[in-house]
């Protein structure tokens, strides 16, 4: 696989920052609140565009349902909760190992070579100058695997298969998959009745493998929705502005959020997973902290993976990735930072862990034993 794969379809990919972290108030008014649900760890999703044609409206315009459909699909999946999407990749180009020393406390060249925010920077740095008794390896030191920290869990994508408004005596308008239907401007001043879109999502494993990972469907049956008075087009300009302003756009939203709910749940609760970014002695830095909602404290383990190239790792096509069955060490996670977490190891075989080793959650730290989390969990 190349760095390239993630240097594509820049318009096609697009990631958002999560919205995180509600701090948790004292011990009183904790026990006031109700019983929320169990905490789930958000997969790291790329989302490539929803494919959908223009819908002609003849005078009042073609329309770009395919924008609106894609802005919405944004705001859904981020108010899934079970998404957490990303601005770069970790690692932005190719390592090369001669260029990361440190030299000193003010020399940092790592921050130019991976994504971090500031506050990652700076825990990250803190954790480099830390005491150790084998040097780090960074991804950005690490020819084998570096491209494999930058694979999200895996890619949305989508179509919309009909858009079709509703009138009386069997008039229709959009299209379907036979085709656009044919536009008159007498039809634009005829109120339609329904409204109806039939659509689909798919969520992928990333580039070289593609395997399907779950898919939905919502089908114009499922979608058709009134539109209590009607809604006449004529003399109306359609744009996105003036879309998210009728009826149209609830019906698309309750869609969308319908077939990410049936996305989410075809995923395996134990799908989660994520990368090592860096390895220093009886500690790792993963990808993945408060934007995937890791706490202190959740246990974590780790797998090897055996990769076969065609020829340079990561500048040639991956022809083999097997997991390990068993996990070379495993850890908690001692400190949380917006997209990074740190993890202390309280096991670990004697092959060292490799960067862009595949990490998966044991326990929730609120699913361990008092007892047990409170002498084996670091504090952060």
């Amino acid at each position: 696989m190349n760095f390239e794969i993630f240097k594509k379809n820049k318009i096609k990919t697009l990631f958002l920052f999560p919205m995180v972290l509600t701090m948790m108030g004292n011990e009183k008014s904790c026990e006031q609140q109700p019983v929320s649900q169990k905490r789930q760890l958000k997969r790291i999703v790329e989302i490539q565009k929803i494919v959908s044609p223009s819908v002609n409206f003849g005078p009042a315009g073609t329309f770009d349902f395919e924008f609106v459909a894609n802005q919405q699909l944004i705001g859904v999946l981020q108010n899934s909760g079970d998404f957490a999407f990303r601005l770069m990749p970790p690692v932005q180009s190719n390592p090369t190992p001669a260029r990361f020393a440190l030299n000193g406390p003010g020399d940092f060249p790592e921050s130019k070579i991976l994504n971090l925010v500031g506050s990652d920077k700076t825990l990250m740095k803190s954790w480099l100058a830390g005491p150790s008794e084998k040097p780090a390896v960074l991804a950005t030191q690490s020819t084998e695997a570096w491209c494999m920290v930058n694979k999200p869990q895996a890619v949305i994508s989508g179509s919309v298969n009909s858009f079709e408004l509703l009138g009386g005596g069997g008039l229709s308008l959009g299209f379907s998959p036979a085709g656009a239907h044919a536009v008159s401007v007498d039809m634009l001043k005829v109120g339609f009745e329904f409204f109806q879109l039939d659509l689909s999502l798919n969520a992928t494993s990333p580039a070289p493998l593609y395997m399907n990972l779950a898919s939905s469907n919502v089908t114009s049956k499922q979608t058709k929705t009134r539109l209590g008075a009607g809604l006449n087009l004529g003399g109306i300009t359609v744009g996105p502005s003036v879309y998210f302003q009728t009826p149209l756009a609830k019906v698309t939203k309750a869609a969308l959020t319908k077939a990410v709910n049936d996305l989410r749940a075809k995923f395996k609760s134990d799908d989660w997973f994520t990368r090592v970014l860096a390895n220093k002695d009886a500690d790792l830095m993963i990808v993945g902290g408060a934007n995937v909602n890791l706490k202190v404290g959740d246990e974590l383990a780790i797998y090897n993976e055996l990769y076969t190239w065609s020829g340079e790792p990561c500048d040639s096509t991956l022809e083999y990735d097997g997991i390990a069955k068993y996990p070379v060490a495993k850890g908690f996670v001692n400190t949380v930072g917006r997209d990074v977490s740190f993890l202390t190891l309280t096991y670990e075989e004697e092959e060292r862990v490799q960067i862009g080793a595949t990490v998966r959650l044991v326990r929730l730290v609120e699913d361990i034993p008092l007892a047990k989390s409170a002498s084996a969990a670091p504090a952060k």
